[in-house]
């Protein structure tokens, strides 16, 4: 299914009708087009996001239909007015980030641990300023404290890891029509030897064509496997830098909590 980037369909929203669970939700075509439907009472609702999540806001109005995304995906921070949000989460968007990207934020730490100390008041609410507070303190962790304002926003951790994929599948791709094309020509030289009366010449050569390019294609998934190992290793050198400079945090306010911070959920593609 394709769909607009204002159209994005998440598959988080409860049932309006019975309230249940965004995993009891089901995506079917409907003779009005793509809806979702409960699995317990059956209703059915074409509600959709303000903006696709996975998008970076390029202005001010889309930001702000950002924002009204971000509200869906964190309840506690509905009730506030997109003007105090937008305080706090504006240099991110600058930074190139969308709102899977605040969502992963708002969940775990650089180094892929959840943020701890802040309880379930995150979840239950509180006052205004003070959700304000935990949410800014919470993407403070993602800047180093070694650079420039402007210039100390880490990158986006959704916005990355799909930049990065995308430049994979492009290069997979690519030397996919390669060997296509390269396969392509020694068959049609095969079978010009054939018309040309060397039948039994053009089956050896297409049988050798044939083994070469299997062996090609074992080769060129061999480098793959490389390349990917070579970029997996590289993704911890990273992350190892990432932790090393996260591990000096701009001063954050501590605050005991006895229960762990809990896991807020990411939309799913």
């Amino acid at each position: 299914m394709t769909t607009e980037s204002t159209e994005f369909r998440p598959s988080s929203f409860p049932c309006q009708q019975c309230q249940a669970s965004p995993d009891d939700q089901q995506l079917v075509r409907a003779p009005t087009g793509w809806v979702w439907r409960c699995r317990r009472c059956h209703a059915e609702t074409g509600r959709t996001l303000p903006f696709d999540p996975r998008l970076a806001p390029d202005g001010r109005e889309t930001a702000w239909a950002a924002i009204d995304t971000l509200k869906i995906f964190v309840p506690i921070i509905a009730p506030i007015e997109n003007e105090l949000i937008y305080e706090i989460v504006r240099p991110y968007f600058m930074a190139g980030w969308c709102v899977r990207d605040l969502l992963h934020a708002v969940n775990y730490l650089p180094d892929g641990t959840t943020h701890p100390g802040q309880g379930v008041a995150w979840v239950r609410g509180e006052d205004r300023d003070r959700t304000l507070w935990r949410l800014r303190q919470r993407l403070r962790r993602w800047r180093f404290s070694d650079r420039e304002e402007g210039e100390d926003v880490m990158n986006g951790p959704y916005s990355t890891t799909a930049r990065a994929m995308a430049e994979l599948g492009a290069g997979q791709r690519a030397r996919a029509v390669a060997r296509n094309l390269e396969w392509q020509e020694r068959a049609a030289a095969a079978r010009s030897a054939a018309h040309s009366g060397a039948r039994e010449v053009a089956r050896r050569q297409a049988k050798i064509a044939a083994s070469l390019a299997r062996e090609a294609a074992s080769r060129a998934d061999a480098a793959e496997r490389e390349r990917l190992v070579a970029d997996i290793a590289r993704g911890r050198e990273a992350a190892e830098v990432r932790r090393g400079s996260a591990d000096q945090p701009l001063p954050v306010l501590r605050e005991s909590a006895d229960q762990p911070s809990p896991v807020l959920r990411e939309p799913a593609d």
